[in-house]
């Protein structure tokens, strides 16, 4: 028998299967999905059996697989099925794809150790270098040798061996049980004798915290007097007790839940306003999944908004729940991974990586806040969950329910035109009215001499609230205390070395930090240029919001919520109860604020400056505006009347009149029409081409080089220089190709080897 394996090689020269023998040993034990050992030209490396033949095209002689490195198949077969799919989705390879599918705890490190045969053929360098030792683990500080160890290999003087080492392990917790009596005396007779008369499994730990030494019981173990006992600790992820109501649903949400059919294939589209209870049609739709026996998958954008949905399905289906985000340990994912695995979980919740559960029995796949981009991995390999859910649900023939009170224009648009079913909930759950908006000319401020980022209505509705004891939420999307650094003398903007972007001031630990590639330096206090002392904090973020909303309002408790401040791992939950429990009373926040919480005593939502959001350069710069603006006010008055101030130096834009209405609807209409007459999503595909180099010249000639020999053929863009042109001393260009026909995205495939280089690194993705 042959086994077709993806090798564990992230190379695109190597993206293809490669053939080699089942030994006879191991024919009964290798299946599909199985990881094994082979050797791969001079060396030792893992791969993934993706299929089992009797024939080969291969004319050569096919080795032998080594070993088998798991006892059972790692991935199931739907997992390589679904790899594949993305590798033509995505222009992935296939060995990334299948990396996404297997926790981190699994993965394998190699430790490459030679041996040599003969001291006196190696240089006099080299022998120096390696004091006499006749082995030596490869690592960075041999790479000067890499020619000679390279020539030494090829002549037989160097023998390689690669070791693997599983990254992560099961946790365990060890016990001492009495076994026999033996002779011994003073703490190890002490200790058998304890143990003896205890008679049961006592935590290793706790003998050592009550004085006993690891030599007494060392000595203990070695006379088998007593015998060791491996027990597996669960590593149980933190929970709120979050009180779920178990309501029936009302009229609209019935609707819903009887509209999706758990049987067959469907795209569901759940249009829901903010609070119209759409985590409860989520609950009654997992609920009928598990009386089927059936694996339910729930999907959020943020990991801010994991604990709390996570907690919510705990309190409503008890242990039957797993979490998985980026925010867990390694150790923490593998084992919510196992649950999966095993069969003892069947509610699965959680941000993109999520979707690459191995869930043999899936039900449903439910996306919630599918409006939002963080749905879309862009770093390598790059995939949109929202098209691997899709991929999914047609193989195992299930529903897809996406929603969202402010849904992607494309997606409505899919589903007036019936390529997805359109489901509404026009009502908030609790019959309360949405959320009255008023815009503040901010203009109108600064000509009546009020400088400050708080108008004085905003200031006075804040005090209203505050004697109310009422909670409110003050949002801009920007963190950190001043957005840039710049002399007043010679104009200089203090910026990041690697990223030539304007460097953000921090005061809380006087630093300037980048924001993209996480450079840091101390604050300056003299210009670097012109070494004047007049240096100048330009624009603003939350960490200055926070100092002037203290000396504004002295008493009030003050709560920040974003990356700089919610670092450590249960930050979230630790916000969301201070929240929840009334320990807060000013809520200052980034985006991570807007999406999904839930909070009773919030009555009013401060914008402080809604222009920002249309800033965005992108064709779909109003959608993500109108978005933001929408899901922000969203958490304002769910259980009781709420307000929402717009602050605006731009009152009359379109898309801020129309969320001054919550009026989704007038603005699709607005969009949809724009995007139908500049030939953008969803009437053409926009396929973003980029190009990374750090040599700028080089990448901006082959950004043209691909468009002169696109153009005629396609509508094409560019090249331009990226939103973030230089990136960790890379610079980047864009090429944006507008397409009508999708099969074309897979023809692009063919100039992916021809343009990217070791100079130049092209990638495709989705505009």
């Amino acid at each position: 028998m042959i086994a077709n394996i993806i090798v564990d090689v992230n190379n695109k020269n190597v993206d293809q299967t490669f053939s080699y023998l089942i030994p006879k040993n191991l024919e009964t034990f290798i299946k599909i999905g199985s990881r094994v050992k082979v050797s791969f030209g001079p060396r030792l490396i893992s791969g993934i059996v993706i299929s089992i033949t009797n024939s080969t095209n291969y004319e050569g002689n096919l080795k032998e697989i080594i070993e088998l490195v798991d006892l059972e198949p790692l991935l199931l077969p739907f997992q390589i099925e679904l790899a594949l799919k993305m590798k033509e989705l995505f222009y992935t390879k296939t060995v990334e794809n299948l990396n996404l599918m297997i926790p981190q705890a699994l993965r394998l490190d190699y430790k490459k150790e030679y041996r040599i045969n003969d001291l006196s053929k190696l240089s006099l360098e080299f022998k120096d270098y390696l004091k006499g030792k006749l082995t030596f683990i490869y690592n960075e500080t041999y790479t000067k040798f890499n020619k000679e160890i390279s020539e030494n290999i090829l002549n037989g003087n160097l023998t390689l061996n690669v070791n693997f080492k599983q990254r992560g392990k099961i946790k365990e917790e060890v016990y001492l049980k009495y076994n026999k009596d033996v002779k011994t005396r003073g703490k190890a007779l002490e200790l058998l004798d304890y143990l003896k008369e205890i008679n049961k499994e006592i935590p290793l730990k706790l003998i050592l915290e009550n004085g006993y030494s690891t030599s007494s019981v060392n000595t203990l173990v070695s006379k088998e007097a007593i015998i060791k006992i491996y027990k597996e600790v669960k590593r149980d992820l933190q929970n709120i007790n979050i009180e779920v109501s178990k309501n029936e649903l009302n009229q609209d949400q019935q609707k819903v839940v009887n509209s999706v059919d758990l049987n067959k294939y469907n795209t569901y589209l759940l249009n829901g306003v903010t609070a119209s209870g759409k985590t409860l049609v989520y609950l009654k739709l997992i609920e009928k999944c598990l009386k089927l026996g059936k694996t339910s998958i729930l999907l959020v954008p943020e990991i801010s908004l994991t604990p709390q949905l996570y907690n919510i399905l705990v309190n409503y289906f008890n242990n039957q729940v797993i979490m998985i985000h980026s925010g867990l340990s390694m150790g923490e994912k593998y084992d919510e991974w196992r649950k999966v695995k095993e069969k003892k979980a069947k509610v699965i919740v959680g941000a993109r990586s999520a979707i690459f559960m191995p869930t043999e029995d899936l039900g449903i796949i439910i996306i919630d806040e599918e409006h939002t981009k963080a749905y879309i991995q862009e770093n390598s390999p790059y995939y949109d969950v929202k098209e691997v859910a899709q991929t999914l649900a047609k193989m195992n023939d299930i529903p897809l329910l996406l929603a969202s009170a402010t849904p992607l224009v494309a997606d409505y648009y899919k589903a007036l035109n019936n390529e997805y079913k359109l489901l509404k909930l026009d009502k908030r759950a609790t019959n309360l009215p949405l959320p009255k908006i008023e815009i503040v000319d901010l203009r109108k401020e600064l000509k009546d001499g009020n400088k400050s980022i708080f108008s004085r209505y905003l200031q006075e509705l804040i005090n209203d609230r505050l004697n109310k004891h009422e909670q409110v939420l003050l949002f801009l999307n920007r963190r950190g205390f001043s957005t840039s650094v710049m002399c007043r003398n010679c104009g200089e903007i203090i910026k990041c070395p690697n990223c030539d972007l304007p460097l953000t001031y921090h005061k809380y630990n006087d630093s300037l930090k980048c924001h993209q590639c996480n450079y840091e330096m101390d604050n300056v206090k003299i210009c670097p240029k012109c070494h004047s002392n007049k240096i100048r904090y330009v624009g603003l973020g939350t960490e200055k919001i926070e100092q002037e909303i203290k000396a504004l309002f002295k008493d009030a408790r003050l709560l920040r919520m974003d990356s700089d401040v919610m670092t450590k791992k249960n930050s979230y939950n630790e916000a969301y109860l201070k929240i929840v429990n009334h320990e807060c009373d000013i809520i200052i926040g980034t985006e991570i604020v807007t999406k999904g919480f839930d909070f009773k005593e919030l009555t009013l939502v401060g914008i402080l400056n809604a222009d920002m959001a249309f800033f965005y350069p992108s064709y779909d710069a109003s959608e993500v505006a109108f978005t933001l603006l929408e899901q922000t006010s969203g958490r304002a008055g769910r259980f009781k009347e709420g307000l929402v101030v717009m602050q605006s130096y731009n009152p009359l834009n379109k898309a801020l009149k129309a969320s001054l209405n919550h009026d989704y609807v007038s603005f699709y209409e607005d969009e949809i029409n724009k995007r139908k007459l500049m030939k953008n999503p969803p009437f053409y595909n926009i396929i973003k081409v980029s190009f990374k180099s750090l040599n700028k010249f080089k990448a901006y000639n082959k950004a043209l080089e691909l468009k002169t020999v696109l153009n005629g053929d396609y509508i094409v863009l560019g090249p331009t220089e990226d939103l973030y042109f230089k990136v960790n001393n890379y610079y980047n260009y864009n090429l944006f190709i507008k397409l009508k026909d999708t099969y074309n995205i897979l023809e692009l495939r063919k100039f992916y080897e021809e343009y990217n280089d070791k100079e130049v690194e092209m990638k495709i993705g989705r505009g």
